[in-house]
């Protein structure tokens, strides 16, 4: 395996580390308290600084509000930047060899050709921006019954994930990406003659939804 002896598979070892450091505070500010339509209005900060030997440093934070009208309605919002570095895996993952069909996008040949799949210890971190706004409702109606509702939105730049070999081979040829272009192995004659895949920082990813909850609790006494 470790020759690329095997006609697919062909697994390495994998070895990696790397180092995290990070400060980080939070604080809770008390805005309001028993007041008529307030019972409570909480300000909650944060922030934190975290270095990887891996790609470097990075501040994330959150700011959120809590507002508790009574003992039964709670909202909640929150705004954060978000982060996640690569792991062990995408940084380091194992390389392994196997044999596809690939397609040049410019002639529409189809050859066979080794697809080398290994991880990328250059990785950027991912960035996030993350918005929630919520709804807390214990009924005063039955006694340890809660219910909630959170809509949330997540953005994502920067999103690691891998391409497979023909859009390696699309992005490079139709597109001239020169990341792209330097994992296509060619022949003196131009064909084919391997292709690598890797962990990248992609583009963009946007996703959003709503998370219900219901629970009860009671004494088993």
């Amino acid at each position: 395996a470790e020759a690329n002896g095997w006609h697919t598979g062909n697994v390495k070892s994998i070895q990696g580390s790397y180092e995290a450091r990070e400060v980080f505070g939070e604080v809770v500010v008390p805005l309001l308290k028993d007041q008529p339509l307030a019972r409570e209005l909480d300000l909650s900060l944060a922030a934190r600084h975290t270095d990887y030997s891996s790609s470097g440093g990075v501040t994330t934070w959150k700011a959120g509000l809590s507002y508790t009208l009574n003992d039964q309605l709670r909202l909640r919002g929150t705004r954060s930047r978000d982060i996640r570095a690569g792991n062990l895996g995408e940084l380091f993952t194992a390389t392994s060899v196997t044999v596809g069909n690939v397609r040049n996008p410019l002639t529409n040949v189809t050859t066979q050709a080794p697809v080398t799949t290994r991880g990328n210890p250059s990785l950027d971190p991912e960035k996030a921006n993350t918005t929630t706004a919520g709804i807390v409702y214990a009924p005063a109606w039955l006694d340890g019954l809660r219910l909630s509702a959170d809509w949330y939105n997540i953005e994502i730049n920067g999103l690691i994930g891998v391409i497979q070999a023909q859009q390696v081979l699309d992005r490079c040829y139709l597109d001239n990406l020169a990341q792209f272009c330097a994992d296509v192995a060619t022949g003196a004659n131009g064909a084919i003659t391997g292709v690598t895949v890797r962990q990248q920082n992609l583009n963009y990813f946007e996703t959003q939804g709503v998370d219900i909850e219901a629970a009860y609790r009671f004494p088993l006494s």
